[in-house]
Formats: C-alpha cells, sequence, structure tokens
C-alpha cells in the first residue's frame, strides 16, 4: 500500500501544472509574507508612525513593556499612556490607524 501511495505521489507531482502550480502557491505565500511585514505600522509614542521593520520593533518593545499577569494597575496604566491626545468629534486623529498591539492596549 505504501509503495502505491508513493507510485500515485510521484505520478502527481511529476506533471508539469502540479510542479507550475506548486510554485505559483509558493511564490504567492513569500510575496503575502513580505507584503503583511512591510504593511506593518505602529507610533512610537511622539506621533511619528513607522513602517516594516521599525514598526515591529516598536511593538516587540511595547508587549516588553506590558508583558505579564494582566492586573488592573497595569490596564489603568495602558489607558493611561494610551489616551487621545486629540479630539475629533470622537475619533482620536493620532490613533486612528493603530496596529493590533496598541488597539488591544
Amino acid at each position: 500500500m505504501k509503495k502505491l501511495i508513493q507510485f500515485e505521489l510521484r505520478k502527481i507531482f511529476s506533471k508539469r501544472l502540479t510542479q507550475t502550480a506548486l510554485f505559483l502557491l509558493a511564490f504567492l505565500s513569500v510575496l503575502l509574507a513580505f507584503s503583511s511585514y512591510q504593511n506593518t505600522y505602529a507610533f512610537d509614542g511622539n506621533g511619528h508612525e513607522e513602517t516594516g521593520k521599525t514598526a515591529v520593533s516598536i511593538d516587540k518593545a511595547l508587549a516588553a513593556k506590558y508583558e505579564g499577569v494582566l492586573t488592573n494597575e497595569k490596564v489603568q496604566q495602558m489607558m493611561t499612556d494610551f489616551a487621545p491626545k486629540t479630539n475629533l468629534h470622537g475619533l482620536n486623529a493620532a490613533y486612528l490607524y493603530q496596529n493590533a498591539v496598541q488597539s488591544a492596549a
């Protein structure tokens, strides 16, 4: 049975169409992963928006600052740290494009 499965898989993957489809799928996966990495953005706390690798490092620093058990004091500190700086009829324009870590806080 094992030989039969190996034979069938070899037959499927030896076709040019299958190889092309797998190559395109791998290429698309790499492209989407790179795109999501490049489109990562974060605010540095001084009103400057950073993207890409710098944004990832900001996210890691922010996650390290608030890591551990979530307590009431920690939540209050997060709410104070991320309080809206400007008010635009209920919308905080400075933090409109926050990433997931800052939005969660």
